[in-house]
Protein backbone atom coordinates (compact mmCIF):
# COMPACT_ATOMS: atom_id res chain seq x y z
CA UNK A 1 0.00 0.00 0.00
CA UNK A 2 1.23 3.68 -1.10
CA UNK A 3 0.46 5.91 2.02
CA UNK A 4 0.76 9.93 1.17
CA UNK A 5 2.76 10.87 4.18
CA UNK A 6 0.85 14.29 4.63
CA UNK A 7 -0.09 16.46 7.62
CA UNK A 8 -3.79 15.07 7.36
CA UNK A 9 -2.77 11.53 7.82
CA UNK A 10 -1.11 12.29 11.27
CA UNK A 11 -3.80 14.87 12.21
CA UNK A 12 -7.30 14.24 12.91
CA UNK A 13 -8.24 17.45 14.69
CA UNK A 14 -7.18 20.48 15.91
CA UNK A 15 -9.16 21.92 18.86
CA UNK A 16 -9.71 24.54 21.41
CA UNK A 17 -11.36 24.61 24.95
CA UNK A 18 -11.60 28.29 26.26
CA UNK A 19 -13.33 29.76 29.42
CA UNK A 20 -13.02 33.17 29.46
CA UNK A 21 -14.79 33.96 32.61
CA UNK A 22 -13.00 35.55 35.55
CA UNK A 23 -14.47 34.16 37.98
CA UNK A 24 -16.11 31.11 37.54
CA UNK A 25 -14.81 26.73 37.05
CA UNK A 26 -16.79 25.23 34.36
CA UNK A 27 -17.33 22.30 33.05
CA UNK A 28 -17.33 20.35 29.50
CA UNK A 29 -19.38 17.13 28.74
CA UNK A 30 -18.82 13.69 29.15
CA UNK A 31 -16.43 12.79 26.19
CA UNK A 32 -16.83 9.78 24.20
CA UNK A 33 -13.31 8.22 23.74
CA UNK A 34 -12.36 7.68 19.66
CA UNK A 35 -8.83 5.91 19.76
CA UNK A 36 -6.99 8.98 19.17
CA UNK A 37 -4.04 10.35 21.43
CA UNK A 38 -4.53 14.31 22.18
CA UNK A 39 -1.30 16.39 22.41
CA UNK A 40 -2.80 19.23 24.80
CA UNK A 41 -1.43 22.22 25.26
CA UNK A 42 -2.35 24.83 28.25
CA UNK A 43 -2.25 28.13 26.89
CA UNK A 44 -3.02 29.13 30.48
CA UNK A 45 -4.80 28.72 33.40
CA UNK A 46 -5.49 25.16 34.60
CA UNK A 47 -7.74 21.92 33.06
CA UNK A 48 -9.32 19.00 35.24
CA UNK A 49 -9.35 15.43 33.43
CA UNK A 50 -11.53 13.05 35.14
CA UNK A 51 -12.34 9.56 34.17
CA UNK A 52 -13.88 7.00 36.43
CA UNK A 53 -10.56 6.21 38.15
CA UNK A 54 -8.42 9.22 38.00
CA UNK A 55 -8.49 13.10 38.20
CA UNK A 56 -5.63 14.88 37.01
CA UNK A 57 -4.75 18.82 36.58
CA UNK A 58 -2.91 20.26 34.28
CA UNK A 59 -1.39 23.64 34.39
CA UNK A 60 0.55 25.79 31.69
CA UNK A 61 2.64 23.00 29.57
CA UNK A 62 2.20 20.34 26.87
CA UNK A 63 0.45 16.80 27.85
CA UNK A 64 -0.81 13.63 26.18
CA UNK A 65 -4.19 12.96 26.97
CA UNK A 66 -4.93 9.38 26.06
CA UNK A 67 -8.82 8.52 26.62
CA UNK A 68 -8.42 5.58 24.57
CA UNK A 69 -11.55 3.57 25.89
CA UNK A 70 -12.67 5.78 28.94
CA UNK A 71 -15.09 8.19 29.29
CA UNK A 72 -13.70 11.56 29.83
CA UNK A 73 -14.98 14.69 32.26
CA UNK A 74 -13.41 18.19 31.49
CA UNK A 75 -13.18 21.34 33.75
CA UNK A 76 -11.80 24.91 33.13
CA UNK A 77 -10.59 27.21 35.93
CA UNK A 78 -11.31 30.78 35.06
CA UNK A 79 -9.27 32.11 32.09
CA UNK A 80 -8.19 29.12 31.24
CA UNK A 81 -7.47 28.20 27.41
CA UNK A 82 -6.18 24.62 26.08
CA UNK A 83 -5.16 23.72 22.45
CA UNK A 84 -5.91 19.70 21.70
CA UNK A 85 -4.43 18.47 18.52
CA UNK A 86 -6.24 15.02 17.90
CA UNK A 87 -4.09 12.43 16.54
CA UNK A 88 -4.94 9.15 14.16
CA UNK A 89 -3.98 6.40 16.11
CA UNK A 90 -0.69 5.09 14.32
CA UNK A 91 0.69 8.25 15.12
CA UNK A 92 1.43 6.83 18.36
CA UNK A 93 4.11 4.61 17.73
CA UNK A 94 6.10 7.74 15.95
CA UNK A 95 5.60 10.41 18.72
CA UNK A 96 6.80 7.87 21.42
CA UNK A 97 8.24 3.88 21.66
CA UNK A 98 6.64 3.65 25.09
CA UNK A 99 4.22 0.83 25.82
CA UNK A 100 0.71 3.06 25.19
CA UNK A 101 -0.98 0.49 27.49
CA UNK A 102 0.84 1.47 30.42
CA UNK A 103 -0.96 5.28 29.97
CA UNK A 104 -4.15 4.18 28.51
CA UNK A 105 -7.34 6.61 29.54
CA UNK A 106 -4.26 8.79 31.56
CA UNK A 107 -2.99 12.13 31.29
CA UNK A 108 0.66 12.17 31.61
CA UNK A 109 3.28 15.29 30.21
CA UNK A 110 4.97 14.87 27.00
CA UNK A 111 8.18 15.02 28.79
CA UNK A 112 7.30 11.66 30.17
CA UNK A 113 7.15 9.90 26.99
CA UNK A 114 9.34 11.89 24.64
CA UNK A 115 11.53 14.17 26.21
CA UNK A 116 13.15 15.25 22.84
CA UNK A 117 9.94 16.41 21.28
CA UNK A 118 8.82 18.13 24.51
CA UNK A 119 12.18 20.17 24.15
CA UNK A 120 11.29 21.32 20.31
CA UNK A 121 7.85 22.23 21.04
CA UNK A 122 8.56 24.08 24.49
CA UNK A 123 10.62 26.36 22.77
CA UNK A 124 7.66 28.44 21.93
CA UNK A 125 5.43 30.78 23.61
CA UNK A 126 2.07 28.97 23.85
CA UNK A 127 0.23 32.01 24.06
CA UNK A 128 1.83 33.81 21.12
CA UNK A 129 3.11 30.72 18.94
CA UNK A 130 0.75 27.88 18.70
CA UNK A 131 0.59 27.47 15.57
CA UNK A 132 4.46 27.24 15.20
CA UNK A 133 4.37 24.72 17.60
CA UNK A 134 1.47 22.46 15.67
CA UNK A 135 3.21 22.99 12.80
CA UNK A 136 6.73 21.73 14.78
CA UNK A 137 4.97 18.56 16.58
CA UNK A 138 3.79 17.63 12.54
CA UNK A 139 7.22 18.14 11.42
CA UNK A 140 8.08 15.96 13.89
CA UNK A 141 5.99 13.10 12.97
CA UNK A 142 7.27 13.13 9.13
CA UNK A 143 10.94 13.20 10.09
CA UNK A 144 10.36 9.98 12.60
CA UNK A 145 7.75 8.03 10.55
CA UNK A 146 10.71 6.07 8.60
CA UNK A 147 12.01 5.10 12.12
CA UNK A 148 8.93 3.54 13.08
CA UNK A 149 8.94 0.43 11.80
CA UNK A 150 5.43 -0.79 12.57
CA UNK A 151 3.83 2.10 10.66
CA UNK A 152 2.17 0.15 7.97
CA UNK A 153 1.33 -2.46 9.65
CA UNK A 154 -0.85 -0.12 12.48
CA UNK A 155 -2.04 2.21 10.02
CA UNK A 156 -3.23 -0.87 8.23
CA UNK A 157 -4.78 -2.24 11.03
CA UNK A 158 -6.51 0.87 12.28
CA UNK A 159 -8.13 1.67 9.14
CA UNK A 160 -9.33 -2.06 8.44
CA UNK A 161 -10.67 -2.17 12.09
CA UNK A 162 -12.40 1.42 12.28
CA UNK A 163 -14.35 0.70 9.06
CA UNK A 164 -17.77 0.25 9.67
CA UNK A 165 -18.36 -2.07 6.95
CA UNK A 166 -15.77 -4.07 8.51
CA UNK A 167 -15.73 -7.30 9.20
CA UNK A 168 -13.61 -8.00 11.91
CA UNK A 169 -12.57 -11.65 11.42
CA UNK A 170 -11.96 -11.15 8.06
CA UNK A 171 -10.26 -7.76 8.64
CA UNK A 172 -7.85 -9.48 10.93
CA UNK A 173 -7.14 -12.29 8.08
CA UNK A 174 -6.24 -9.88 5.76
CA UNK A 175 -3.62 -8.21 7.80
CA UNK A 176 -2.07 -11.46 9.04
CA UNK A 177 -1.75 -12.79 5.58
CA UNK A 178 -0.49 -9.23 3.94
CA UNK A 179 2.17 -8.87 6.77
CA UNK A 180 2.80 -12.78 7.52
CA UNK A 181 2.55 -12.80 11.29
CA UNK A 182 1.15 -14.83 13.62
CA UNK A 183 -2.54 -13.17 15.56
CA UNK A 184 -0.34 -13.35 19.01
CA UNK A 185 2.21 -10.91 17.10
CA UNK A 186 -0.35 -8.52 15.92
CA UNK A 187 -1.89 -8.70 19.06
CA UNK A 188 1.31 -7.67 21.22
CA UNK A 189 2.35 -4.94 18.74
CA UNK A 190 -1.46 -3.77 18.62
CA UNK A 191 -1.32 -3.47 22.31
CA UNK A 192 2.02 -2.27 22.89
CA UNK A 193 0.87 0.78 20.18
CA UNK A 194 -2.74 1.34 20.96
CA UNK A 195 -3.17 0.13 24.52
CA UNK A 196 -6.15 -2.36 23.45
CA UNK A 197 -6.18 -5.18 21.67
CA UNK A 198 -7.89 -5.00 17.86
CA UNK A 199 -11.44 -5.91 18.99
CA UNK A 200 -11.13 -3.90 21.62
CA UNK A 201 -10.15 -0.75 19.09
CA UNK A 202 -12.81 -2.43 16.84
CA UNK A 203 -15.54 -1.62 19.19
CA UNK A 204 -14.54 1.50 20.81
CA UNK A 205 -14.21 3.09 17.63
CA UNK A 206 -17.21 1.71 16.04
CA UNK A 207 -19.43 3.06 19.22
CA UNK A 208 -18.19 6.39 18.91
CA UNK A 209 -19.38 6.33 15.33
CA UNK A 210 -22.81 4.96 16.46
CA UNK A 211 -22.98 8.03 19.44
CA UNK A 212 -22.51 10.56 16.11
CA UNK A 213 -25.24 8.75 13.86
CA UNK A 214 -27.48 8.98 16.80
CA UNK A 215 -26.54 12.33 17.63
CA UNK A 216 -26.55 14.02 14.66
CA UNK A 217 -28.90 11.75 12.46
CA UNK A 218 -31.53 10.70 14.92
CA UNK A 219 -34.66 11.50 12.66
CA UNK A 220 -33.11 9.53 9.88
CA UNK A 221 -32.06 6.01 10.89
CA UNK A 222 -33.48 3.59 13.45
CA UNK A 223 -32.08 1.43 15.46
CA UNK A 224 -32.01 -1.67 12.51
CA UNK A 225 -30.98 0.21 9.97
CA UNK A 226 -27.64 1.25 12.07
CA UNK A 227 -27.45 -2.63 13.06
CA UNK A 228 -27.22 -2.76 9.40
CA UNK A 229 -25.01 -0.13 8.41
CA UNK A 230 -22.09 -0.82 11.28
CA UNK A 231 -22.68 -4.28 10.53
CA UNK A 232 -23.37 -5.46 13.72
CA UNK A 233 -25.20 -9.46 13.30
CA UNK A 234 -28.24 -8.13 14.40
CA UNK A 235 -30.51 -5.30 16.02
CA UNK A 236 -30.17 -6.99 19.27
CA UNK A 237 -26.31 -7.34 18.74
CA UNK A 238 -26.10 -3.81 18.68
CA UNK A 239 -28.14 -2.86 21.33
CA UNK A 240 -26.20 -5.26 24.00
CA UNK A 241 -23.09 -4.49 22.53
CA UNK A 242 -24.04 -0.41 22.77
CA UNK A 243 -25.18 -0.66 26.21
CA UNK A 244 -22.16 -2.55 27.87
CA UNK A 245 -20.31 0.75 26.80
CA UNK A 246 -22.95 3.38 27.44
CA UNK A 247 -24.54 1.88 30.54
CA UNK A 248 -27.90 2.41 28.92
CA UNK A 249 -29.43 1.46 25.75
CA UNK A 250 -29.45 3.50 22.59
CA UNK A 251 -33.10 4.67 23.05
CA UNK A 252 -32.48 5.78 26.49
CA UNK A 253 -29.16 7.91 26.03
CA UNK A 254 -29.07 11.60 26.03
CA UNK A 255 -26.57 12.34 23.52
CA UNK A 256 -26.64 16.14 24.17
CA UNK A 257 -24.79 15.17 27.57
CA UNK A 258 -21.76 13.75 25.22
CA UNK A 259 -20.85 16.06 22.56
CA UNK A 260 -19.89 19.57 22.77
CA UNK A 261 -21.76 21.24 19.40
CA UNK A 262 -23.23 24.28 19.87
CA UNK A 263 -23.01 28.34 20.82
CA UNK A 264 -24.77 27.25 24.11
CA UNK A 265 -22.17 25.86 25.65
CA UNK A 266 -20.70 27.66 28.72
CA UNK A 267 -17.07 28.01 27.54
CA UNK A 268 -15.59 28.66 24.04
CA UNK A 269 -15.04 25.84 21.80
CA UNK A 270 -14.09 26.02 18.28
CA UNK A 271 -12.20 23.71 15.87
CA UNK A 272 -8.94 25.12 14.01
Amino acid sequence: MIVNHTSELYIKKHWVLENPDKTLLKGANHMIPDGCLEVMFVERGEVIISNSRDIERCALGIYVAYQVSDFVNIALKPLTKVHFVKLFPWVNGIISSTSFKKIANKVVPLSQINQTLFLRLSNYNLAEEIEVTVRKLCLFITENVKLYNDFDLIYQSCTKFSSKESDFKKSKKEILSTFKISSKTLENKFKHTIGLSPKQFEIVVRLRAVAEKLKYEKDDCSLTSIAQEFNFFDQAHFIRTFKSFFKLPPGDIDLDKYFISDSKEPFRYYTI
